[in-house]
């Protein structure tokens, strides 16, 4: 278990460098608002830095929900953001040619756009594959005064524009319409280009688009494989692996899909699924799911919002993974059930999880390990503002070639990264007696300093912490319930050591 327990780590590194210079930080500012406590604040900014995260209130207009996008350039400047109502500029400004997007204006637009437009994953930034000083926002219209009419669309920004403050060329350039779902990126097998998948809704079809230099391809489509289906309402969102092998598609009642997919000519193969416990027509499962950085655990909310299931793909067996590393904890802020809503993998190789309209996020911290390793904390992040349950998309913009394909002909190499790279443990520790009944002992070869020890049920709950000044700590376990534990040793605030314990007989 031990070795298998540090080759996922190794595993983990390898696969979330990060990549290109132009692209390494497009996705380290996240938008959300507004603040329901004080007037002045209209949003908040949260950043990833080196140094962890930092927030910054705006007296700007442009109020926050479902839909959110923000583009950050090299530099850590934000450069443009988006409500998915209108583009604003780095002055808090509507860019030139930003207002009213994702129209027709009507009285159900007016009403999106009071509080923010409601499209969950409906806008994100594409850089230009032409031009580095242009940013597509691939954006999804709703209009509910028309039942069924739905649009993908794209509006180009051009930040060469307007003294740098940038303009938008075009507006609502609509891709496709009709009864859609929701739409996910990945970068194309070539290291330029990118795919853009979207799902019809009632029919078996996956539409799919190219961006590539000269602007997005025609639609090709795909029939299905295996359809999911649903007449109680449309809630299916779709995202792909970091390393962009696969495709995972979310319904909040039925289940979900896994689909190989081929970057070289984005084709779908393969689907397996995972079927959900039926529910009644007005509940959900679920809204949202994501992916570790490693590409191999799949999270996903069950159970009404308070349940957090870790699901293993490359398993043969996907569907016989399950497990369970979080449940919600009955904590209300104010009215709200911090229950668990949309989520998003961070640059820093976290997850985050809005609960809500409350000032907080879970956050899963090492999403790459197995189980309760993972180390789930319910609202372990305290927002300095209200977050009304906003949170982005983003595809992996430090994803490039994919090696060895027919199609990685352009020259474009992986490059190293300058990124931060999420926390790996650095120390091989070893437990013993493992699996244990009256007590354990960790063993830390080489150990200086002072650190700490946090051990966590399967559930992320803790049940031990104390300090580690030597390279031996012994803890006592004859109470603890019979079950596997995750214990994880932290030193100046990394994590630094992982090891599973197995509690047995009790």
């Amino acid at each position: 278990m031990k070795k298998l327990f540090y080759k996922i780590i190794t595993i983990s590194l390898s696969c979330t460098i990060a990549l290109h210079s132009i692209a390494q930080k497009i996705d380290h500012t996240w938008v959300y608002g507004k603040d329901s406590n004080n007037p002045l604040v209209k949003f908040t900014m949260m950043k990833f830095t080196p140094n962890g995260l930092s927030f910054e209130t705006k007296p700007y207009d442009g109020a926050f929900l479902a839909t959110t996008t923000a583009f950050t350039n090299n530099n850590d400047d934000i450069v443009l953001y988006s409500n998915g109502c209108s583009v604003y500029n780095k002055l808090g400004e509507i860019m030139k040619g930003g207002d009213t997007i994702n129209s027709p204006v009507n009285g159900y637009w007016l009403t999106f756009c009071d509080l923010g437009y409601k499209s969950t994953m409906g806008i994100y930034p594409i850089p230009n594959p032409a031009d580095t000083n242009q940013i597509y926002l691939i954006h999804q219209r709703r209009d509910l005064s028309q039942a069924g009419t739905y649009a993908l669309q794209y509006s180009l920004i051009d930040m060469g524009k307007e003294d740098g403050l940038g303009a938008v060329i075009k507006k609502d350039q609509v891709l496709i319409q009709g009864d859609l779902e929701s739409s996910a990126a990945v970068r194309h097998g070539n290291g330029r280009d990118w795919w853009i998948v979207m799902p019809d809704n009632f029919s078996p079809i996956f539409n799919k688009f190219i961006l590539d230099n000269t602007g997005f391809s025609d639609r090709s489509e795909q029939h299905e494989i295996s359809k999911i289906t649903d007449s109680a309402s449309m809630n299916q969102l779709i995202r792909f692996t970091p390393d962009g092998s696969k495709l995972v598609r979310y319904h909040h009642r039925l289940g979900v899909w896994i689909y190989d997919f081929d970057r070289c000519t984005g084709i779908l193969s393969n689907p397996v699924c995972i079927k959900f416990t039926p529910i009644p027509l007005n509940k959900y499962h679920g809204f949202d799911f994501a992916i570790s950085p490693n590409s191999r655990y799949l999270y996903i909310v069950l159970d009404d919002f308070t349940k957090l299931v870790q699901y293993d793909l490359a398993s043969s067996q996907v569907d016989m993974t399950g497990d369970t590393v979080a449940i919600y904890d009955g904590f209300y802020s104010y009215s709200q059930a911090t229950v668990f809503g949309l989520m998003q993998l961070a640059p820093d190789g976290k997850i985050y999880i809005t609960p809500g309209g409350c000032p907080y996020l879970h956050v899963i911290n090492n999403p790459d390990l197995p189980g309760a390793a993972c180390n789930v904390v319910q609202r372990g992040v305290q927002l300095p503002t209200w977050n009304y349950a906003s949170m982005p998309y983003f595809p992996n913009y430090r994803l490039y070639d994919l090696p060895a394909s027919p199609c990685d002909t352009l020259g474009i190499d992986t490059p190293i990264s300058t990124i931060q790279q999420p926390d790996i443990p650095l120390v091989e520790g070893l437990l013993y007696p493992n699996p244990a009944q009256e007590q354990a002992s960790l063993y830390l070869p080489g150990w200086q300093g002072s650190g700490r020890v946090t051990i966590t049920d399967a559930l992320g709950r803790v049940v031990l912490e104390q300090v580690v000044s030597r390279d031996r700590t012994t803890f006592q376990v004859r109470n603890w319930p019979s079950g596997v534990y995750a214990v994880l040793v932290w030193k100046e605030g990394r994590l630094v050591a992982a090891e599973q314990l197995v509690v047995q007989g009790n």
